[in-house]
């Protein structure tokens, strides 16, 4: 494994060249794609590439060694990637947005972190179960449960658990809270028709004490929803300031935008050679499959443009000093997620169905990206029919209790 840099040397090299970093792993990316989803894991391979490539480390913290990029060069790594693999740019979506969540801890907790690894990779869940609450002791809190969805754990060396706080039998609040990745167990039980390569199997902890600095509150006027973090570098830090909630959508959403254009580049490379079922046209000559993919080449430059909106009006958000005041401004960038994701997702549907049933076939990578693509668009933090709700909702003036992500 390399050294990590130091935050005077490759930290500085600016936005630009992460993202080449990120485009030179795409051959070896797609020729583990397939494996990937077979073996229901990223290959060692593939993750020791990223650590390489210190794409692990995009929204770390300069002062630690990290490139502390914006918002929209961390989503375009990870859209790059998953044209390469989609559960690869899943996976690094996912890990780097647990560990910036982790930079908002007190100095004390980030300092714990750095000292027990100075190259961390970070994995978790964000949603907090009603049946796990934590338990207050002298100095923190004691955690017992078990989170499924937990995306990068096989592959991390901290990770983060949710958990509400219950007093008077009501949830007054949900905490955040990080420790080692070798105090949590993991069920492999992560079996599903798409992301398989994800390896987002369950999380477990049975009676795990996190000490306060590792902790962060979720909810409330105090809690990172609203942008108040204990970070003692909040006021130097711009990154680290943005609308979580809003983020969380962005994270999530942004494989679907790998997906789509390596669907589409597919077959516009493969159709000239492919006649039609039973007819002795040849598919790209047919009207109706250049209609299909006119409509799923704009919809990937419409989610594209609102993906790049998005990162651009969240890393202004932090510069600003927080989320903007203008719920209705703050409902259409979490909307640009959603509607980006299903504009991918119809781009997607209109490739296979020029491409026909042939691309349903078992070892398809049309087939494999069908798969992915369904399932990655129905993430709850990213599924457009709530986005849509919420924005839909500030335009006349209501409020939307559709999500807490706002």
């Amino acid at each position: 494994m390399a050294t990590p840099p130091t935050a005077t040397t490759d930290a500085g090299s600016g936005n630009a060249e992460l993202l080449e970093r990120a485009r030179a792993l795409f051959p070896l990316l797609r020729q583990n794609m397939a494996k990937t989803d077979q073996e229901r894991r990223l290959p060692q391979e593939n993750v020791d590439a990223l650590i390489e490539a210190g794409l692990f480390r995009t929204w770390m913290p300069r002062r630690y060694g990290g490139f502390e990029a914006d918002i929209k060069t961390g989503l375009r790594i990870s859209a790059e990637l998953a044209r390469g693999c989609p559960a690869t740019g899943w996976n690094n979506s996912m890990m780097n947005a647990a560990g910036y969540l982790a930079w908002m801890l007190p100095v004390q907790g980030q300092e714990e972190i750095i000292s027990h690894d100075p190259a961390p990779r970070f994995a978790g869940v964000f949603t907090p179960k009603p049946e796990h609450p934590v338990r207050p002791v002298d100095g923190g809190y004691v955690i017992s449960g078990k989170w499924p969805f937990a995306s990068g754990c096989l592959h991390s060396t901290w990770s983060m658990a949710p958990a509400p706080l219950i007093q008077d039998g009501q949830m007054v609040n949900a905490l955040l809270l990080f420790a080692p990745s070798s105090e949590f167990e993991i069920i492999d039980d992560w079996y599903v028709l798409g992301m398989r390569g994800t390896g987002s199997n369950t999380l477990v902890a049975n009676e795990l004490f996190v000490p306060t600095h590792r902790t962060l509150n979720m909810m409330g006027p105090q809690g990172i929803i609203e942008s108040v973090i204990p970070s003692e570098h909040r006021d130097s830090e711009a990154l680290y300031r943005v609308p979580i909630g809003t983020l969380a959508g962005a994270v999530t959403g942004i494989a679907a935008l790998g997906i789509a254009r390596a669907a589409l580049e597919y077959v516009l490379e493969k159709l000239p050679s492919r006649t039609v079922s039973y007819s002795t046209r040849i598919a790209s000559q047919v009207v109706p499959n250049q209609m299909l993919l006119a409509e799923a080449a704009h919809n990937v430059d419409l989610a594209t443009f609102l993906f790049d909106r998005l990162g651009d009006d969240l890393y202004a958000a932090g510069v600003a000093g927080g989320p903007p005041e203008d719920v209705r401004l703050r409902a259409r960038m979490r909307n640009d997620a959603g509607y980006a994701v299903e504009l991918c997702r119809r781009a997607v549907e209109a490739v296979v169905t020029v491409s026909g049933a042939s691309s349903m076939r078992e070892g398809s990578a049309l087939q494999q990206w069908h798969r992915d693509m369904r399932t990655a668009s129905l993430h709850g933090a990213s599924i457009s029919l709530t986005t849509l709700e919420q924005y839909g909702a500030s335009l006349v003036g209501e409020q939307s209790d559709a999500s807490f992500l706002l």
